[in-house]
C-alpha cells in the first residue's frame, strides 16, 4: 500500500496540519514521496519542483484537479496556490486554468499535396494580416531597389553559371519565384537540393512565441529531408520565447 502524506509541519514546532491534496479524492491525504510528504506539504521540495519541467507538470496537474472541485471546496486550490513560491504563482495559475489541447493532426487520408496546399493556405492567411512598418517606397526608391535586384541576380548567374563555364539559364517565370528571389530555376540535382531551397524560402524564419516577431531558424538535418509542407508548418508554429 502506498504511504500517505504526513501533513504540513509548522515552523514553530506545532502539530502538523492534515494533508488535503489528493487529486482523485478531494480533501483526502495525498500519496507521500520519499520525504513522507506530498509535494504541497514539503516546503523544501516544492520550490525546486516548481522550477523544473517535470515538477511543474505534476504541480499543474494537481492544480487542475483542485479547480474541478473549486465551487464546492475552494480552500484546496487556494491553499495549494499559497504554498507555491510567490514569483511563480501568476504563471502557474494561468497554466492551471488553460485547457490542455492535443497537437493538431492532419485528417486521415489526406495526401501530401493536400497537406501542402492546406499549409500554404494557412500561411497565406497569416501573411495577409501583415502591416507595413514603413511607408511605401516612392518611385525613386523603387527604381533603385529594382536596379539592386537586377545586380544581385546577375551576380548569382555569373557565380554559378558563367564562372563555371556554363551557359546562363533563360529568364524564368516560374510561379515560385518571388520578386526578391534570385531568379534562377528550381534545382534539379535531387530531392535534398529542393528541400534546402524550400528551407531558404519557407523554413529559415519562424514566429517568436513571445513577441510574435520573425526570428531566424538554423538549418537542421531534418530540413534536408522534408519539403514545402513541413516548412510551411514550421513557419506557422511559434518559436520558444527568448
Amino acid at each position: 500500500m502506498p504511504r500517505v502524506c504526513s501533513g504540513f509541519a509548522l515552523e514553530n514546532g506545532d502539530a502538523a496540519m492534515r494533508c488535503i491534496f489528493a487529486e482523485k479524492q478531494s480533501g483526502q491525504r495525498s500519496c507521500a514521496g520519499l520525504s513522507g510528504k506530498c509535494v504541497f506539504c514539503d516546503l523544501r521540495a516544492l520550490p525546486t519542483a516548481c522550477r523544473t519541467d517535470k515538477g511543474q507538470n505534476k504541480v499543474i496537474r494537481s492544480l487542475r484537479a483542485f479547480r474541478k472541485v473549486y465551487e464546492d471546496k475552494p480552500h484546496i486550490y487556494n491553499c495549494a496556490m499559497m504554498r507555491v513560491p510567490e514569483e511563480l504563482r501568476e504563471d502557474l495559475h494561468a497554466r492551471a486554468l488553460a485547457q490542455a489541447r492535443p497537437p493538431a493532426r492532419a485528417p486521415r487520408g489526406q495526401s501530401a499535396a493536400e497537406s501542402a496546399a492546406a499549409a500554404a493556405a494557412a500561411w497565406d492567411a497569416q501573411l495577409a494580416s501583415r502591416k507595413r512598418a514603413l511607408r511605401s517606397l516612392d518611385k525613386k526608391r523603387w527604381t533603385a531597389y529594382k536596379k539592386r535586384r537586377t545586380a544581385d541576380r546577375s551576380r548569382v548567374v555569373k557565380k554559378f553559371y558563367v564562372d563555371q563555364g556554363l551557359a546562363p539559364p533563360p529568364p524564368t517565370k516560374a510561379r515560385d519565384v518571388a520578386e526578391n528571389d534570385c531568379g534562377l530555376p528550381a534545382p534539379e540535382s535531387g530531392e535534398r537540393a529542393s528541400f534546402v531551397e524550400a528551407w531558404c524560402k519557407l523554413g529559415s524564419w519562424g514566429v517568436c512565441g513571445k513577441c510574435h516577431s520573425l526570428q531566424p531558424r538554423p538549418l537542421l538535418p531534418v530540413d534536408k529531408a522534408r519539403g514545402k509542407a513541413g516548412h510551411h508548418r514550421e513557419g506557422l508554429q511559434a518559436l520558444p520565447a527568448r
